[in-house]
């Protein structure tokens, strides 16, 4: 029986879609549509961002600001075909999506702290 749990748990372990996740760049030139309050319409501009990939997390560069997001990285839960990545709080829920054979993404942003803002773009993203 012990043989069988330890052999059931090593399957599992590494069966897991994110235990061997590769570390990666990818720059995005993403066409976004994005909304800060209810009161404002969808406004769009393209945002260039840069996910880089560390140990199952990815963090955020945003070149528009200059600025990497603190905090937020998102987790890696799937890597093939399709890079899948997800970050969650109380506030907020985001994805990032990379087609990885095709180099197509999506990233978006979706806020449930009562401000109906929200973000959604999409775009070329390369493995650098």
């Amino acid at each position: 029986m012990k043989k069988l749990l330890i052999l059931l748990f090593s399957l599992f372990f590494l069966s897991s879609p994110s235990v061997f996740a590769e570390n990666f760049i990818y720059h995005c030139n993403l066409d976004t549509y994005y909304k800060n309050s209810e009161a404002e319409s969808w406004q769009n501009k393209y945002i260039r961002f840069t996910f880089t990939a560390n140990n199952n997390n990815i963090s955020i560069y945003d070149h528009e600001y200059n600025f990497t997001y603190p905090d937020k990285n998102l987790i890696i839960y799937s890597e093939n075909p399709q890079l899948v990545a997800i970050y969650q709080d109380s506030s907020q829920f985001s994805s990032l999506v990379i087609d990885k054979p095709n180099n197509f993404g999506t990233y978006t942003i979706s806020y449930s702290n009562g401000n109906f803002a929200g973000q959604f773009g999409m775009g070329r993203c390369y493995l650098q």
